[in-house]
């Protein structure tokens, strides 16, 4: 089943049909694909290419069908409450940044119905924050984390809201949620902004990184969360082909200035391995040049079974353990290993957890201090 989805997801023309699924539906039928395509968040691919292999009116291509109609009027629905948030921090002076979702939908795949989303990232800076987030609840939006000691003592890089209308919002004044993680990888995102382009998102011009900042950002953000879904390596594959054909020397350097180029080599090697984008593979040993970080690597997908994504397994291990260097993501691994034998994980929003970040806790005092810590992250 893992091989012909990835062949739904590699880089083909829209109307071919996909050698091998057609066989495979009348074997297997759609059901397992369509599970795993919602696991990996290439529902979107799935959906095209049944379509084009003459499967989309079999009966149980209808749930394939419907998430596919439904992941279209989600970007439709945030587009609309992007003119919202746009509109409002417009109103005091703030143009942010947008990433990710709407962006990579409209403005890096060739098609955005290929590209799924479930939320909105707004980046903007540490000094607009404060300004920002009331702003927005003024208008409306609702702000999910409510145990501001917690916010505070972990310097929450973005707040999770709701719009109105539902949509998920992330007000971002980092890149990063985590402290430990901005310490790690310490990208300049005054640098970042500097290099900001503006695009055409369905008539309304917007601004976010340049195409270069866009693909660091998206093997960071991907070897961050474990970089084991296909619509990860689908979004390198589709910002390598028709947005950022780069100078390789160009991406090594931009990748070394956010301190991050072990990530960014391991994400484009998982491209590379599973979708065929041509990555050179001098370029990866000069983005990650430490034999022994890239034996682990090698080693961890080597062991890695085809699982579902977001399950523990060495290749999940080894891309959330990435940092700026190769012995530093070597460290990091040995801490986290050793920290799963006694920890256990929590969910960021269980409102019953005093450890959550949506566990009721402080109140307007603790918020307040929270904010002037991020207005003094401002350079």
């Amino acid at each position: 089943m893992r091989s012909v989805l990835i062949e739904c997801v590699r880089e083909h023309p829209i109307d071919d049909p996909v050698a091998g699924l057609p066989r495979y539906v009348a074997r297997a039928g759609v059901a397992p694909l369509h599970a795993a395509a919602v696991r990996h968040g290439v529902v979107g691919c799935l959906w095209t290419a049944l379509r084009a292999s003459g499967l989309a009116d079999r009966e149980d291509a209808g749930p394939t069908r419907e998430a596919y109609t439904s992941a279209v009027g989600r970007h439709l629905r945030t587009l609309s409450d992007l003119e919202l948030v746009l509109d409002v921090l417009g109103g005091y002076g703030i143009v942010p940044l947008v990433l990710k979702g709407p962006v990579l939908a409209g403005s890096v795949y060739r098609r955005p119905d290929l590209r799924g989303y479930v939320d909105l990232d707004i980046l903007v800076s540490p000094a607009e924050f404060p300004l920002a987030l009331p702003a927005l609840e003024r208008a409306g939006c609702t702000v999910f984390e409510r145990n501001w000691p917690l916010v505070r003592d972990r310097g929450l890089g973005a707040l999770r809201l709701t719009t109105p209308a539902g949509t998920v919002l992330d007000l971002h004044w980092h890149l990063f949620y985590e402290r430990s993680v901005r310490r790690a990888v310490p990208v300049d995102l005054a640098a970042v902004r500097a290099r900001a382009r503006t695009v055409d998102l369905a008539g309304r011009r917007v601004r976010t990184f340049d195409v270069l900042d866009t693909l660091v950002h998206l093997a960071v953000h991907a070897a961050l969360d474990g970089g084991d879904r296909l619509v990860w390596c689908k979004d390198i594959e589709q910002a390598l082909l028709y947005r950022a054909v780069p100078d390789w020397d160009q991406l090594a350097d931009r990748a070394g200035q956010w301190h991050a180029a072990p990530a960014v080599a391991l994400m484009l090697g998982r491209a590379r391995r599973l979708l065929g984008v041509p990555v050179p593979p001098a370029v990866l040993r000069e983005l990650a040049p430490d034999p022994l970080w890239r034996a682990a690597v090698r080693a961890a997908e080597a062991l890695t079974p085809a699982a579902p994504p977001g399950r523990p397994s060495p290749a999940r291990a080894v891309a959330r353990a990435t940092r700026a260097d190769g012995p530093a993501s070597r460290r990091e691994l040995l801490r986290r290993a050793a920290h799963s034998l006694h920890g256990r994980t929590r969910e960021r929003f269980d409102t019953f957890d005093p450890e959550s970040a949506a566990f009721p806790a402080g109140g307007a005092v603790e918020r307040r201090a929270y904010l002037d810590e991020v207005r003094r992250q401002a350079p």
